[in-house]
């Protein structure tokens, strides 16, 4: 039996995964995982899509992110993929944009 694999996506299916942002720029999400010791965590989009990471030392010192909570960022550029930055607590502000 031959194990085959597919090539890795291109930047162009990647990015058609990414959920689309509301009117203000930015996303909703949850709060899937927080690896508190490594300084990095993972928001599950409220649109789909795979999980953003997060990097905490991206995040302002007074906020703190729990599993479960939704969250408003935007994404930016990162090292390897695109990243979730200005994370905020959700409210409705954010939403309604």
């Amino acid at each position: 039996m031959r194990l085959t694999s597919s090539p890795p996506p291109t930047k162009t299916q990647i990015l058609n995964r990414v959920p689309r942002p509301m009117s203000s720029g930015e996303l909703c999400g949850t709060i899937a995982v927080v690896v508190g010791a490594d300084g990095y965590g993972f928001i599950e989009p409220t649109d789909g899509g795979g999980q953003v990471l997060v990097r905490l030392s991206s995040i302002d010192s007074d906020v703190r992110l729990r599993v479960g909570e939704r969250v408003s960022y935007t994404l930016s550029e990162g090292s390897f993929a695109l990243e979730a930055v200005a994370v905020s607590p959700f409210t409705d502000a954010a939403e309604t944009g």
